[in-house]
């Protein structure tokens, strides 16, 4: 998608990729989808930024932070894992930031609890977010199920919402802050011992 100015996205679906924890799995298989769905009967076509649709050959951090600039909305589904994330924390904060930038009248961060909200850092706990606990099955056996009917009700009342705030974003901003994931610390140089005969 060419760099034009002005939103590309309307949601960034900011999740712990890989690693422990079953958020990941729940999101791919099964969220993503009927959120693209069910947001799209809100407000017509939606578009729905997730990092599996990545192109190869593309340059990862550059292509979040261009995603992530460009969404008007991040929906971040919090658990554990996530807090541990360089990149999810990355995305959250960037997000954080653009909602001070504008005065923090507008709500960009919409956090669906995945699981154990009382772990989470102090910031977030202090952040009204959505429990999904009760329709986060991530396994192949919920198609068909009758918790997928109860995902997908939960689905569209999280669309409902998420159209609602979408329509008060503020228009888009070349500036928008960013915030950077940190370089990895330098390794050590390894000291081998001299071989001596």
């Amino acid at each position: 998608m060419p760099l034009l100015d002005g939103y590309h996205y309307d949601v960034f679906l900011s999740y712990r990729r890989s690693g422990p924890g079953n958020a990941a799995r729940w999101v791919q298989q099964h969220f993503h989808r009927m959120l693209v769905d069910c947001l799209a009967d809100q407000i017509g076509q939606a578009a729905i930024f997730i990092d599996k649709s990545a192109e190869t050959g593309v340059h990862w951090p550059t292509m979040l932070q261009q995603a992530l600039a460009r969404s008007k909305m991040l929906v971040a589904v919090w658990s554990p894992p996530y807090f541990a994330s360089q990149w999810g924390l990355v995305e959250l904060n960037t997000m954080v930031a653009r909602e001070q930038a504008v005065g923090g009248v507008t709500q960009l961060v919409y956090p669906l609890i995945y699981s154990d909200g009382e772990t989470f850092p102090e910031t977030a706990r202090k952040r009204q977010g959505r429990p999904v606990h009760k329709v986060s099955n991530p396994f192949p056996s919920l198609e068909g199920s009758h918790r997928q009917a109860d995902l997908y009700d939960e689905t569209c009342a999280i669309a409902i919402e998420l159209a609602g705030l979408l329509a008060r974003v503020p228009a888009w901003r070349p500036n928008w802050p960013t915030c950077e994931v940190p370089a990895a610390p330098a390794r050590p140089p390894i000291d081998f011992p001299v071989y001596q005969p």
